[in-house]
């Protein structure tokens, strides 16, 4: 229906807005705006107007599906990318480990952060083979100077390993399913919810 650009504006603002307020009538800081792009809409000009809209003291980062074509992409995928970080928008590679991203289209795309796929994450408990996985997925991060995520951290024997494994961020139920805004900002208020600059 051609509408998907205009609910990813309605998003991005919402969010940010939210964020703000949060800030300013809450006294609560969350360091980083982080949302989902896809690829048609990260090659529309006029995200570059809508980021510009943007501001707050957080950070802004688009997630990048791992199931784009990177490595078939033209030059003109490449300067939107760079045309993003030149307005200090991060990039990030979401599900990595379920897609189509290469090590050469890393290189070339310089993600700040590698968000790991849940479904390589959830069997780090019991499979020695994929911790041995992700101890190789992270030395290449950190090879690259990226930084890495593990998502579907589920329980805190999940949190742990991934942490001892070398994963600077946790995403996952372990720590809160998603949330609508007022328990959003309950959540953060509550005396268990420490906010240290490293929500993702």
């Amino acid at each position: 229906m051609g509408i998907v650009n205009k609910i990813d504006d309605i998003i991005l603002g919402k969010s940010a807005r939210f964020l703000n307020d949060l800030c300013d009538k809450g006294g609560i800081f969350v360091p980083e705006l982080s949302v989902n792009v896809s690829q048609e809409r990260l090659c529309d000009p006029a995200l570059l107007a809508s980021v510009s809209n943007v501001t707050g003291p957080f950070a802004l980062s688009f997630e990048l599906l791992e199931s784009i074509a990177f490595d078939e992409e033209n030059n003109r995928f490449e300067w939107m990318l760079d045309a993003r970080k030149e307005r200090g928008v991060g990039i990030q590679i979401d599900d990595f480990g379920s897609g189509r991203a290469s090590i050469s289209a890393l290189l070339s795309i310089t993600p700040e952060r590698l968000k790991i796929d849940r479904h390589l994450i959830m069997p780090i408990v019991e499979k020695e083979s994929n911790r041995q996985l992700m101890r190789g997925i992270v030395g290449i991060a950190r090879s690259m100077k990226i930084k890495v995520t593990a998502e579907g951290i589920e329980t805190m024997e999940h949190a742990a390993i991934a942490r001892d494994l070398g994963c600077d961020r946790l995403q996952g139920y372990a720590f809160a399913k998603p949330l609508c805004e007022d328990d959003f900002r309950a959540y953060c208020q509550s005396s268990d919810t420490i906010l240290t600059g490293k929500l993702a």
